[in-house]
C-alpha cells in the first residue's frame, strides 16, 4: 500500500480530468477528422486535375494507381506525426500525474494529522502514519480494526448522530470524541469528515486531530483563571481592569465596591474619571506619566473620592497586559486611610514625647546644677570632717600614751609596794 487509496481514487480521477481537458484526448477525433477532410479534398480535386493534364485512359490508370499509393504514404506520415504527438503528451502527463501521486502520497503520509478511510458500516479501509499513532498502532494493525472497536460504547448516541448528519448532507463534525488507544487509555480526538465515493461504493473520509495538548493546555489556562479570580476577589486590595485605549471599566472586585461605594452596575462601562475617583487631578497626571514611560507604577501614594465624597488614602499600583489582541490596565489600589491616620496619631505622640523629654531634661539640668552644688558642699564638709577626725586621732593617740604611762606607773608603784613589803618581814 502506497498511500491513502482515497488518494489513488483523486489521482485516477485527475487523470480522467486532464484526458477530458487536454489536447491529446480529442486526437482520435482530430485524426478522423483530418483524415476524412483529407480524403475527401484528395479525392474532388486531385481527380480533377489529372483529367485536367492527362487524356490518355492508360497514362490516367498509372497516374490513379500512383496518386493512391501517394494518398497511403501521406495519411501514414500524418497519422504517424499526429499519434507519436498524442503519445508523447499523453506520457508526460502521466509521468507528470504519477509524480503528483508520489507527491500526494508522501504528504498524507507525513501529515501530522489523522486521515482515515471507512467504509460505511465503519470497517477501516486505509489510514496514514499519524492516525495510527493516534491509537497507538501500526497501520497494518489498524487496517484489522473497526471504527466501533476504537469507539468508547458511552459515544454510541452521538455517533448515530454524527451518521444521520453524514447520510443527510454528506459530510459530519467537527465534534470531539475520544478514541481507546492500544493500551487502553482513552485518547481526546477531533473529527470531520464527508463521503466519498470509489468504485461505485460510498466511503467515510474522515480528517482526525489529538487535542490531547490542547485539552491539558486549556485545563491549564482554566484552573490558571480560576486562580486569578479566587485572588480576584479574595484579596484585601480594590482591583480595576479597564481597557487601554479608552480607559473603560470592564471589571471590579469586591473589595472595590466596598471602598468606592459604586455598585457594579454603576462602575461598570465607566471610566475612572466618570466616576470622579480621583481626589487630585495632579495624582492622575503623575500616575498616567509613570504609566506611559514604564508601562507600570508601584505603589504610588494618592487619594481617592468615594461615591459620597469621602476621602481616602491610597497607595495605587498599576500594569498594562494583553488579552484577545487588546491590552488593559489593571490598576491595584490599597486603603491606607487608617494607616495614615495611624502614622499621624503616631507623630503626635512622638511630638507629645519629645516635649516631655525636653522638660524631663530641663529639669534634670536643674537638678544637675542642685546637686552639683551640694556636691560641692559635701566636699567642704568631708575635708572639715578629715580635718577633725585628724585632729580626734592626734588626741586619740596622745591620750592613749597617757593611759599606757598611767598602767606602767601604776605597776611600778605596786612593784615598789611589794618590795617595801618584803622588806619589812625581813626586818
Amino acid at each position: 500500500m502506497t498511500g491513502l487509496d482515497l488518494g489513488e481514487t483523486n489521482v485516477t480521477d485527475k487523470v480522467m480530468s486532464v484526458r477530458s481537458n487536454s489536447p491529446g484526448v480529442r486526437t482520435p477525433f482530430r485524426i478522423a477528422a483530418l483524415y476524412a477532410l483529407i480524403g475527401v479534398l484528395w479525392i474532388l480535386f486531385s481527380d480533377r486535375l489529372l483529367f485536367a493534364l492527362f487524356t490518355d485512359p492508360d497514362i490516367l490508370t498509372s497516374l490513379q494507381t500512383v496518386k493512391g499509393w501517394f494518398y497511403v504514404l501521406l495519411t501514414a506520415v500524418l497519422l504517424y506525426l499526429l499519434i507519436a504527438g498524442m503519445s508523447s503528451r499523453l506520457k508526460s502527463t502521466y509521468t507528470e500525474l504519477a509524480a503528483e501521486k508520489d507527491y500526494n502520497n508522501t504528504l498524507i503520509r507525513r501529515l501530522p494529522l489523522g486521515l482515515a478511510l471507512c467504509s460505511m458500516d465503519g470497517q477501516l479501509v486505509d489510514a496514514n502514519p499519524a492516525y495510527a499513532a493516534i491509537i497507538g498502532r501500526t497501520v497494518e494493525e489498524t487496517m484489522t480494526l473497526s471504527y466501533w472497536d476504537i469507539t468508547p460504547r458511552n459515544y454510541a448516541e452521538q455517533e448515530q448522530a454524527q451518521l444521520d448528519s453524514l447520510k443527510a448532507t454528506g459530510r459530519y463534525g467537527p465534534y470531539e470524541k475520544e478514541y481507546i488507544h492500544k493500551d487502553g487509555h482513552l485518547v481526546p480526538v477531533r473529527l470531520t469528515g464527508l463521503i466519498v465515493r470509489r468504485d461505485n461504493e460510498d466511503f467515510i473520509w474522515s480528517t482526525v486531530e489529538d487535542i490531547t495538548e490542547q485539552q491539558k493546555a486549556s485545563k491549564a489556562l482554566q484552573q490558571s483563571e480560576e486562580k486569578f479570580m479566587k485572588a480576584f476577589h479574595a484579596t484585601p486590595d480594590a482591583i480595576i481592569i479597564s481597557r487601554e485605549n479608552d480607559g473603560m471599566l470592564v471589571d471590579i472586585n469586591e473589595v472595590f465596591i466596598q471602598q468606592s461605594e459604586y455598585t457594579r452596575d454603576e462602575a461598570l462601562g465607566r471610566t475612572i474619571l466618570e466616576l470622579n475617583l480621583w481626589a487630585d487631578p495632579l495624582d492622575r497626571e503623575r500616575y498616567v506619566a509613570v504609566l506611559k514611560e514604564q508601562e507600570k507604577v508601584r505603589e504610588m501614594e494618592a487619594r481617592f473620592r468615594t461615591k459620597s465624597g469621602r476621602f481616602i488614602d491610597c497607595l495605587v499600583s498599576g500594569e498594562f497586559f494583553p488579552l484577545d489582541n487588546e491590552f488593559y490596565l489593571l490598576t491595584i489600589v490599597r486603603d491606607i486611610t487608617e494607616r495614615k491616620a495611624a502614622e499621624a496619631e503616631l507623630e503626635k505622640y512622638h511630638l507629645h514625647l519629645e516635649e516631655i523629654v525636653k522638660e524631663r531634661t530641663s529639669d534634670l539640668l536643674h537638678t544637675q546644677e542642685a546637686l552639683q552644688y551640694l556636691l560641692e558642699d559635701v566636699n567642704e564638709a568631708k575635708k572639715e570632717l578629715e580635718t577633725k577626725l585628724a585632729e580626734i586621732e592626734r588626741m586619740n593617740r596622745i591620750f592613749v600614751d597617757r593611759e599606757l604611762r598611767m598602767v606602767e606607773l601604776k605597776e611600778k608603784i605596786m612593784e615598789l609596794e611589794r618590795k617595801l613589803k618584803g622588806a619589812g618581814r625581813s626586818a
